[in-house]
């Protein structure tokens, strides 16, 4: 699994910020789409939803999702998770992964 987060950084004072949020995976038998959110301490969350297949396959492919955290939202870290992976058997994982922090 490898994923990237773009951008790292933004002062939410200069406005609302458009966060990509990009992850490889692979699955023998095929991956259903990754459900990813944005959090904060304080409790404010974004972009809660299924992730979009932009290249390759269910079984080895990219999928990325935009979500915007809006002006005034929540100054400071921001960490985005991807939930339990599910494949196309009904397989899943438990808990969930954090991909990175913006």
């Amino acid at each position: 699994l490898g994923s990237s987060v773009s951008p790292l950084s933004h002062n939410m004072a200069d406005g609302p910020v458009e966060i990509t949020i990009r992850t490889t995976i692979s699955d023998a038998t095929g991956t259903e789409a990754p459900v990813v959110s944005v959090s904060h301490d304080s409790g404010q969350s974004y972009g809660f939803g299924r992730m979009t297949l932009v290249s390759g396959s269910s079984k080895n492919g990219v999928w990325e999702r935009k979500v915007v955290i809006p002006e005034g939202a929540a100054s400071g870290a921001w960490e985005v998770s991807l939930f339990p992976l599910s494949d196309t058997l009904g397989n899943d994982g438990t808990g969930f992964r954090t991909l990175g922090t913006v």
